[in-house]
């Protein structure tokens, strides 16, 4: 099997390299490292043409050391950074920090010769820094040639954020003033078009006239080269010739000359017109963001085999929920439409990525994506609260403090969870995994001590099923005489710049965590209400009973556990109820003349019992307080320091 894999493809590789048809036994190794570059081959076709060319002792030219794994790593463009912008050239950085932080993945591997040997470079802080004045940085603390002679360079790719529930990419920028994230809208990319439009047929007659110049100055290259890398950024087909312009104004340099005859000059008379060639194949394409119905398509030159999709946020017709869910037929058009305008300009491509916009195209914005005024304005006047009167007034204002071993909540374990009660994680990743922040001092007369403990995957299970997981690895008590116990806390999806919160949940069937529909929320909660009363009516049976089965009773702390979740007025009422359950031996329990029984279970009634207080602005201690947060206008969630300046602001919509 394994034999028969290999042969395909092996066949298949044969078949790539056949179609180019540049596959000659007289192929020079500069010239196949110079085709895999411009034709944009991947590395295995790039490595097959060495090979039948008869280089195969030479593939470590195209092969970088990756960091950390110290694995070798097949790359053409080994030698580029990849810097992540906005279109107004800013350095963002990778998503979802944004951190401006410039990392390179490899071990440069410096020409002793010429330079300070292999060795590790970066990372660089380039926050605030437009991506030419970035890659000057990078280029000027690795300035040495490696053992292939290649100089470290920039790569400009457009920055975009990944919704961590739906995949969706979004296209973001940052404010220069503020250094804010913000979400691309519609209206931004009909500017920039227009814009770029006029710098692209700019670069396109500066090309020209240096074509012809005799005395070409190093500013013109200099312009040439900045501005070819960003206005043609994230498109793969121009990464092969910026390296020409620069080394030749590496060349005027080391000759301290501040003029060129490019007439002469081999390399740009090459480099120029190919260059030339990719910005007018972009232009006629319409740019870099040429909208469509539904939505834009980039990195487009017209022969591309990797296509980018960026859709604008369509209707809202038919949905439920104005955050993100999209009616299907809808959703099904704009499909089409954007695989129609594929076919138009690249042919029938089977690999795309969509990335988003908040637009206008259709009228319609996505709530999520679009700032809060109440959450601006407490990020404004962080110490002047009265300072939001106006921006607060019908909100419910939660403030969260940070969490320390001795506060009341101490032993319990935060388990986030959606609002069904399955166990997400914590964003972005989701991952089912649940974390002790504190050390857990353990008694010694139990033997085990103080110590480390979890994390736990929880992946796949519900609040209550989690919770029996940590507590049977946490057997013991602590100094303090306390079991190990849980916090669930409803976990949401936060936008990171807009600071919305939103519900949502674990879909059992996909394995996946997707935005409930508001329908689906409120027949939740419906059916919740329900079995709530009944609940109420069970614990009221068993109250008056006196051998009452003590299976009853653990299926009935079960429920309360679950019923009673993020309540602060009862949230340490269940472990008590475990704790009685388990004082007691036999197989039945006279309820009537247990008092801890007596005790918790009226409590637990009555706090299923009573509606939760929509109009009270409390302040509570981590984890959230479920029973603050049920404002049908909103709930604002402040998150202070132990100097109680705020270092967080976010805003659940409706009602909880």
């Amino acid at each position: 099997m394994r034999l028969g894999t290999f042969l395909v493809g092996s066949l298949t590789l044969l078949v790539t390299l056949l179609q180019i048809g540049k596959v000659r036994a007289s192929e020079s190794l500069e010239a196949i490292l110079q085709q895999c570059e411009e034709e944009n081959l991947t590395p295995e076709v790039c490595k097959t043409l060495m090979v039948t060319n008869g280089y195969s002792a030479n593939i470590t030219v195209v092969t970088a050391v990756k960091q950390g794994t110290h694995k070798d790593v097949t790359d053409v463009f080994y030698y580029q950074v990849d810097l992540y912008v906005d279109y107004h050239g800013y350095v963002l950085g990778p998503q979802p920090d944004f951190t401006g932080v410039v990392s390179f993945p490899y071990i440069w591997q410096g020409d002793p010769a010429r330079g300070k040997g292999t060795r590790r470079v970066g990372p660089w802080d380039c926050k605030g820094l437009s991506d030419v004045r970035c890659c000057a940085m990078i280029e000027s603390d690795v300035w040495d040639q490696d053992i292939n002679g290649n100089n470290l360079a920039c790569r400009m790719e457009e920055a975009f954020y990944i919704d961590p529930v739906t995949k969706e990419q979004f296209g973001v920028y940052v404010n220069p003033v503020d250094m804010s994230i913000n979400y691309l809208t519609a209206d931004d990319l009909t500017a920039l078009e227009e814009r770029e439009s006029s710098i692209r047929q700019d670069l396109i007659s500066l090309i020209d006239s240096t074509l012809v110049n005799k005395n070409c100055p190093k500013a013109t290259l200099q312009s040439i080269h900045a501005t070819f890398l960003h206005s043609m950024r994230g498109v793969p087909q121009a990464r092969a010739y910026p390296k020409y312009t620069k080394n030749a104004i590496r060349s005027m340099n080391r000759a301290g000359i501040i003029v060129v005859d490019a007439t002469q000059d081999p390399d740009l008379q090459y480099a120029l017109p190919l260059m030339k060639g990719v910005i007018e194949k972009v232009d006629k394409n319409g740019g870099l963001h040429p909208l469509g119905e539904g939505g834009y398509i980039v990195q487009q030159v017209g022969d591309s085999s990797t296509v980018s999709t960026v859709k604008v946020i369509g209707t809202l017709r038919g949905s439920l929920d104005l955050t993100r869910v999209v009616d299907a037929a809808v959703l099904l058009e704009e499909r089409r439409n954007v695989v129609e305008i594929l076919r138009e300009r690249v042919g029938d491509s089977s690999t795309v990525s969509t990335v988003k916009v908040i637009g206008t195209l259709r009228g319609s914005l996505d709530l999520t994506r679009v700032v809060d005024a109440a959450v601006l304005c407490l990020t404004e006047n962080p110490r002047d609260l009265s300072a939001c009167a106006d921006e607060l007034e019908g909100l419910t204002v939660i403030t969260v403090h940070p969490r320390s071993p001795d506060d009341p909540f101490y032993n319990q374990v935060v388990v986030p969870v959606d609002y069904r009660g399955s166990v997400l994680g914590a964003q972005p990743a989701y991952d089912g995994r649940v974390f002790y922040r504190f050390e857990w001092r353990g008694n010694a007369a139990d033997g085990l001590g103080a110590r480390h403990i979890g994390p736990w995957n929880c992946k796949d299970m519900s609040d209550v099923e989690c919770c029996d997981l940590i507590q049977a690895s946490v057997p013991d008590r602590d100094t303090k005489g306390n079991y190990i116990d849980c916090w669930f806390e409803e976990s949401f999806y936060k936008d990171p710049f807009t600071k919305k919160m939103v519900k949502i949940f674990y879909n059992e069937a996909s394995k996946t965590v997707s935005y409930p529909s508001t329908e689906e929320v409120e027949a939740f909660q419906a059916q919740e209400a329900a079995n709530n009363a009944q609940l109420v009516k069970d614990i009221d049976t068993a109250l008056h009973m006196t051998a009452c089965p003590k299976q009853l009773l653990w299926a009935i702390y079960t429920k309360i556990r679950h019923a009673v979740r993020g309540n602060a007025s009862v949230q340490k009422d269940p472990q008590k109820i475990r704790d009685a359950l388990l004082s007691q031996t036999g197989t039945t329990i006279d309820v009537t003349q247990n008092v801890y029984l007596q005790t918790l279970l009226p409590k637990i009634v009555s706090a299923l019992s009573s509606p939760l207080d929509p109009t009270i602005v409390s302040v509570s201690s981590s984890p959230l307080d479920r029973s603050s947060t049920s404002n049908g206008n909103g709930t604002i969630v402040v998150v202070v320091d132990e100097n109680d300046n705020i270092i967080d602001v976010s805003r659940r919509q409706g009602s909880g």
